[in-house]
C-alpha cells in the first residue's frame, strides 16, 4: 500500500516521524458505514521503501500484516454509538440518495428516478403511514 513519497511524514497527532526499513506502521481512512456513522478503515504493517512502487516510481510503502486492511468495526472491542431504529434507517435512506446522486447523467434507465419513489416509499411505511 503506497504510504508517501518523503522520508519525514506527520502522524495523526501532529508529529513528525522519519520513516525507516521495517518500522511498524498503523495507517487509517475516513469511512463511514451505511448509517453514517464513523467506521474507518484501518491496516497495520512496516514500512518499506519500494524503488519503483506500482508503477508510480520511488515511495514508502506498507507491507500490510495478514489482517489487510478492514473496519474498525471488525475489531472486537469496538462498539458504534447507539442509534434508534428509525435514525439508523433515515440514515441509511440519506446514504442511498447521496449515491443516487452521482449516478451520471443521462439516467437511461431511470435509476435516479426509481430508487428515489423507493426511498420515499420506505419512509411512508416507516412513518406509519400508506399509500
Amino acid at each position: 500500500m503506497p504510504l508517501s513519497r518523503a522520508d519525514v511524514v506527520t502522524d495523526s497527532a501532529g508529529n513528525n516521524l522519519t520513516l525507516t526499513e521495517g518500522m511498524p506502521v498503523h495507517v487509517y481512512e475516513s469511512d463511514t458505514d451505511w448509517y453514517g456513522r464513523d467506521d474507518y478503515l484501518l491496516a497495520d504493517g512496516i514500512a518499506t521503501w519500494r524503488d519503483n512502487a506500482h508503477g508510480r516510481g520511488p515511495m514508502w510503502c506498507v507491507q500490510l500484516d495478514e489482517r489487510g486492511v478492514r473496519h474498525e468495526s471488525e475489531e472486537p472491542e469496538f462498539e458504534f454509538p447507539a442509534m434508534t431504529a428509525g435514525a439508523m434507517r433515515e440514515r441509511m435512506y440519506q446514504t442511498i440518495e447521496r449515491t443516487i446522486a452521482e449516478v451520471p447523467e443521462p439516467d437511461r434507465m431511470s435509476v435516479k428516478y426509481r430508487v428515489s419513489r423507493w426511498v420515499d416509499e420506505l419512509r411512508h411505511i416507516d412513518s406509519g403511514e400508506r399509500s
